[in-house]
């Protein structure tokens, strides 16, 4: 056995079954990376921050990859809540446009008596979601003129009116005050020396109102 054909034999068998137990732990060490890999793909898919999801993701530490994850996650989640609150505000300043219009018009000599378009227009700067407009017009007259001294609603009473989250309303609020404060920053370094704009104005205000012990903002722009 240590001579001639039979040593070359034994030195080929001995190496072919070492090199058959590297392949094999070579394909194990990528079969556990796989599994590995699909439940950390599965994790960071997953809506819930669990701790088990984190240990079948093979990890037991928040790492920077799942940091990242869980941070765009929550972005999108809080975009989610932000959105509709920001297109709510767009639609207030439309109808207060709407609005500020229909008050011009009437103002001029000799207007035509109101119309059932501009009677809704009235009643929609006004009016909450529990109030009920009537749909005859000299209704919708007697009842414009009964609400002659109601004020029309402040952007933050229409956004709570539509059931939106104050903690969001506000967010969106300093939001929109930071742009405002920008906008007037870089609309100071192109004014000429006595401050008037040479080429564009600012249409934006941020107007700070107390409310009780908290500061809530009311941004109109």
């Amino acid at each position: 056995m240590n001579v001639g054909n039979s040593e070359i034999m034994i030195d080929l068998v001995q190496y072919m079954r070492k090199t058959a137990g590297a392949q094999a732990a070579l394909q194990e060490r990528k079969r556990k990376v796989a599994l590995q890999g699909n439940a950390h793909e599965g994790f960071l898919k997953d809506s819930k921050f669990t701790a088990g999801g984190i240990f079948k993701s093979g990890q037991v530490h928040l790492g920077e990859n799942v940091l990242a994850a869980r941070r765009e996650m929550e972005a999108k989640k809080m975009e989610g809540s932000l959105n509709p609150i920001r297109k709510s505000i767009d639609a207030f300043h439309s109808r207060m446009q709407k609005y500020e219009k229909l008050e011009l018009d009437r103002q001029k000599p000799y207007s035509k008596p109101i119309t059932v378009n501009q009677l809704a227009i009235w009643f929609s700067v006004r009016k909450t979601k529990a109030d009920k407009i009537p749909k005859r017009k000299d209704l919708q007259i007697a009842l414009m003129e009964e609400w002659a001294g109601r004020p029309i609603l402040t952007l933050k009473q229409y956004l709570l009116d539509q059931g939106k989250d104050e903690m969001y309303v506000n967010m969106v609020f300093a939001e929109r005050a930071s742009i405002a404060a920008e906008a007037e920053a870089v609309v100071e370094e192109g004014s000429d020396g006595d401050g008037l704009l040479a080429d564009r104005r600012l249409d934006m205000t941020a107007v700070a109102i107390a409310n009780d012990s908290e500061n809530s903002m009311m941004v109109e722009l």
